[in-house]
This record gives structure tokens, sequence and C-alpha cells, in this order.
């Protein structure tokens, strides 16, 4: 793994500068890991050109989300509303979110296990609005992360996107708060599927 900074972004690639020589030549696939706000991306790239630490890459138009820390499942068990909200749709004319009732059934910080009856697939993203706590309410999108069916009927599992590092901090105090009333051990019940990552660029071979 090489950390590297953005030189700059162009509609023909992005150009990255390195604080040492890179191993890569034109044509290699990397991955990229870049963070924006809250929220770690995941890039694949094609490398067009190098010369020593001086790097220019090109999308391959696939990114992914990657959860950077651990938090802890707690069950809610409260309301929240939510509407596909595709990047891109067909449609006849431009038409406002259509909003569905759905339930919270667990959360963890900006994970979120819904039960509801919208039609998504993995992937999809789609607005949700929520009260977290008595006259506060989060409105964010979120990506989903995977769909099933259980004894309770279909679920779904949204990774809140849009989120800012005051709003995170604020949903892990309040699971964790959440968390204490239910009488959980906050370092047993940890969501096994976060991982701490840097929050810098890098760059490494696939």
């Amino acid at each position: 793994e090489y950390k590297a900074t953005v030189a700059s972004n162009e509609i023909t690639g992005l150009e990255l500068e390195a604080v040492q020589p890179l191993p890569f030549q034109a044509g290699d696939a990397c991955t990229i890991q870049y963070m924006i706000g809250s929220v770690l991306w995941g890039f694949d790239v094609i490398v067009l050109s190098i010369e020593g630490a001086k790097l220019k890459v090109c999308h391959v138009d696939h990114a992914r989300y990657i959860n950077r820390r651990r938090f802890v499942r707690v069950p809610l068990h409260r309301p929240v509303w939510a509407a596909s909200f595709p990047v891109l749709s067909e449609q006849s004319k431009p038409a406002l979110p259509s909003f569905s009732q759905a339930e919270i059934a667990e959360f963890s910080g900006p994970t979120l296990r819904l039960r509801g009856n919208l039609e998504v697939q993995r992937k999809d993203r789609i607005l949700v609005i929520f009260e977290i706590e008595p006259g506060r309410v989060i409105q964010d999108i979120a990506e989903v992360q995977r769909v099933g069916q259980s004894g309770t009927g279909p679920f779904y599992v949204v990774e809140l996107i849009g989120l800012d590092d005051r709003s995170e901090d604020e949903l892990i105090r309040i699971t964790n708060q959440s968390a204490i009333e239910q009488g959980m051990d906050l370092e047993t019940e940890r969501d096994l599927d976060g991982e701490e990552m840097e929050m810098t660029m890098e760059v490494g071979s696939l």
C-alpha cells in the first residue's frame, strides 16, 4: 500500500502524487481508498501513465463504500420513512420520491436494519427519514448493503452515506447510550462487519 495525494481531478483522470516513486506501469489495475467527510470510498482504477512519484489514473466506474469503524448493534423498533432514490431513472417527467413507512429493527451507528416492503436491491440508493430522539430527526441518503427474508418478513440493511463527522459521532453516542440502557456489553456486542481504516488515500495493486 502507498499513500498519495490528489494533485488534480480532471475529466481525463486523476493525477496523484506520492512521497516516493511507485512500482506501477501503464495498464496496471489498482484500488484507491479516499476519505470524503466521514465516508471512506474504494475505487477501482487503471494506470494511464506514471513518472516517478506522479501517477495518472482513470476510474473504471466501480466504487465501494467502506465502513471504517466498529459499532454496537442495538435493537430499536422505530418507524422510518424510506423512498427509492436512484441517480438515474426512466420516467416521463421529474417526480418527487414516493415514501413508504418501514421499521428500524436494529441500528449500529450509520448502519440500519429495516423491515418493510420497499422494493430494493443491493447497491440501490434510498432516502430515509426517522426520529432518533424526541425532537431530533435524521434525514439522509443510504446505500442498500443487503436484502433478505426473515421470520418476520423482508428486511434490508442500509448504510447512511451522507453523514459528516459530527453527525456520525452523534449516532455513535446514541447507539452506545441505547446499548447501555438495554444492559448490553459495549465490548462484546461490536459489529464485526466494521473495520478500522486509515483516513488517507492509499494506492495498492489489485
